[in-house]
């Protein structure tokens, strides 16, 4: 029988090798895990392009690491962090693939594939447990884990040898839009229940091209509209040459979703930027006013279309989403149709092209102001992301203010959480990033978030990963402190320190300096900034107030008070009920 318990250090052969336990030789075959599973395992990594993987082991797990031949693994210091780490690198690849040990390796995973399944992104998270687990949720490290992610994922597999083919068709699902998280439970003695498929089976998640009818109806409303507009989500991003080229040639302007900034460059004129609650007025101001929106590739989602229900428009809606669960029961939909947004762009290729720039009068405000200016050192930080790197960052102050000062040049050029706003995922995301595209990565944070995922500057110091870590040290959550100071009169302490970031990454092995947050960048600073190895520059600031400018928050407070929101008067009702 397989052991119930770890064994002693000095008993783990090298991977691939087999077991041993008080002289006696047991294959790896017949510990834990069936060959048959692992080649299913090498079989599904090999076919999906997958290169690296993400993985925090436990006892269960270590047999799967046979299948890693060709395969990097990459340890991380904390599941979290294992999930997070897949899934930029999904954003990217394609599919991301993470492995935990059971327990609370795959408890702590757990805020990842919420992450992956609010946002769409293909992740494929293995882990393996003894047979004494099953069907006792009592047993150590034992939980209902079928029930705690059933809501949350797009399918769970219990995996047995009598079925290596789920983990097949596990990978498959994860893949195929809409993409989302997968978990696969390996059973150790090989007797697993078979698969069981979460809310999405594969059979409905195939997409067609969009109906002759549906194509001669929107190219028709298209022709009539006079202030029309494309509203692109991540459901876009795949298509953005495709998209950027339909801008430009039928001269109509588009806005984004968070999650998909880039579809389109910025720095297009016709491109108004993100919409929303942290979208740019101009953005939101454009999606008020048209009277004709497409909408590619987004699911519609309350943040997303807020203005609208704040202004109370009602312009014509044809709806073109991966996600047939997705379909917006905010709005109401002049068509809608499940389909791939690519056939969505080949129909636009009926209408005529426009003839010169200025064919269609301009009814929108170009993007110009998003905000303040930026400090001098997130400046430099935003110039060291040129068009090979990639930016991550978290939620809060400083996400924030990055995701407003930030142009997204290309798709993927910027990953921002607004999926579940999340906190301590930026390391680990840049990790994931570096390893996705064999490129830089800038990773901005606040210090709570640096605090959060900490153990992973180890991760990228020892493998000497380009990643540039920016952390923000204002000494605490800074948006809870102004919210606490709203709606209670009064500061709750919310504050860290005081912590020596740049000390503690030194510690870590990663160089780092630390900076004024009103201060010029010391010429060190910024060219470690554009260079490829690790680097952590902790940037001092006095708690300030959010400052909100340009955003739909910023704009209702300014119509409260009757001028510009100013870093003294921010609206931070977001959260709050009223």
């Amino acid at each position: 029988m397989p052991l119930a318990y770890p064994l002693p250090n000095d008993c783990y052969p090298p991977i691939g090798a087999p077991f041993s336990r008080g002289g006696t030789v047991i294959p790896l075959q017949d510990h834990l895990v069936h060959m048959d599973l692992i080649d299913s395992l090498s079989h599904a990594l090999s076919i999906h392009g997958v290169e690296a993987v993400f993985h925090l082991p436990g006892s269960a797990t270590v047999p799967l690491y046979a299948s890693l031949d060709e395969v990097r693994p990459v340890l991380m210091r904390h599941p979290a962090s294992v999930g997070f780490a897949a899934e930029a690198y999904a954003r990217l690849r394609g599919l991301g693939v993470a492995i935990v040990a059971q327990g609370p390796g795959i408890a702590g995973i757990i805020p990842a594939l919420i992450h992956s399944w609010k946002d769409h992104v293909a992740v494929v998270a293995i882990t393996a447990r003894p047979s004494y687990m099953v069907g006792d949720p009592g047993a150590w490290q034992a939980f209902p884990l079928r029930e705690v992610l059933g809501p949350v994922v797009k399918g769970y597999y219990e995996v047995g040898k009598d079925k290596p083919e789920a983990l097949l068709e596990a990978f498959s699902l994860a893949a195929v839009p809409p993409s989302g998280p997968v978990v696969v439970n390996i059973i150790e003695d090989g007797m697993g229940t078979g698969p069981v498929v979460g809310t999405r089976p594969a059979s409905q998640a195939g997409l067609s091209s969009v109906s002759p009818a549906f194509a001669e109806r929107l190219v028709e409303a298209l022709e009539d509209a006079s202030y029309p507009l494309i509203l692109a989500g991540a459901g876009a991003l795949k298509d953005g040459r495709d998209l950027a080229e339909a801008v430009q040639r039928l001269q109509i302007p588009i806005v984004t979703t968070a999650p998909a900034r880039g579809a389109v460059d910025e720095m297009d004129p016709l491109c108004l930027g993100p919409v929303g609650t942290i979208g740019f007025e101009s953005a939101n101001s454009a999606l008020s006013k048209a009277d004709l929106i497409l909408a590619l590739g987004s699911r519609l989602s309350h943040n997303t279309i807020k203005p609208l229900v704040d202004a109370n428009a009602d312009p014509a809606i044809f709806q073109v989403n991966g996600d047939p669960m997705d379909r917006s029961h905010i709005v109401s939909l002049d068509r809608y149709q499940t389909a791939t947004v690519s056939s969505a762009l080949q129909a636009l290729q009926a209408i005529p092209g426009a003839s010169a720039i200025d064919s269609r009068p301009r009814w929108w405000k170009p993007s110009t102001a998003r905000g303040p200016p930026p400090s001098p050192s997130l400046r430099a930080a935003l110039e060291a992301v040129d068009l090979d790197s990639v930016l991550v960052m978290d939620a809060g102050t400083a996400g924030l203010a990055v995701y407003r000062s930030f142009c997204c040049r290309k798709p993927y050029h910027m990953l921002y959480p607004w999926g579940i706003a999340t906190m301590g995922s930026s390391l680990a995301q840049a990790v994931g990033a570096c390893h996705a595209s064999a490129r830089r990565a800038v990773a901005v944070c606040g210090d709570g978030g640096l605090l959060a995922s900490l153990p992973e500057l180890s991760t990228i110091a020892e493998g000497c990963l380009p990643v540039k870590v920016v952390v923000f040290n204002n000494g605490g959550l800074q948006f809870i402190r102004e919210i606490s100071r709203r709606v209670l009169g009064k500061e709750v302490d919310m504050s860290f320190g005081p912590e020596d970031l740049a000390s503690i990454a030194q510690a870590l092995g990663t160089r780092s300096e630390r900076v004024d947050g009103s201060a010029a960048l010391s010429a060190y600073a910024n060219a470690c900034l554009r260079d490829s190895e690790p680097f952590l520059l902790e940037v001092v600031e006095e708690g300030r107030p959010l400052d909100l400018r340009g955003t739909q928050w910023g704009a209702k407070a300014s119509r409260e008070n009757g001028n510009i929101c100013l870093p003294d008067q921010v609206d931070i009702s977001v959260g709050v009920s009223t």
